[in-house]
């Protein structure tokens, strides 16, 4: 599919990180807060508290990039921007 659609794929080099520098702290981020700090039983449950983390992750906490908005935030006041300028 990624053919027909002229789709470049292009790896990591072998031993830079800094190659997906945001994938690498994602992948940090994950392993501290999630990962380590949970017993899994099983796939289903990982996959709970997984997603749990990233719900609350992206929404809940405020980040740098966002002005210390959280991401839930963010998404209020970017509808709340775009309904004001449909009522205009």
């Amino acid at each position: 599919m990624g053919l027909s659609h002229e789709v470049k794929i292009d790896f990591s080099r072998p031993g830079k990180p800094t190659d997906n520098a945001f994938v690498q702290s994602l992948n940090g981020t994950l392993r501290a807060e999630c990962l380590d700090a949970h017993w899994f039983h099983d796939l289903y449950e990982a996959g709970q508290q997984i997603e749990s983390w990233r719900v609350e992750s992206g929404n809940g906490r405020s980040h740098i990039s966002n002005g210390l908005l959280s991401g839930g935030q963010v998404k209020h006041v970017a509808l709340g921007s775009k309904l004001n300028r449909a009522r205009r």
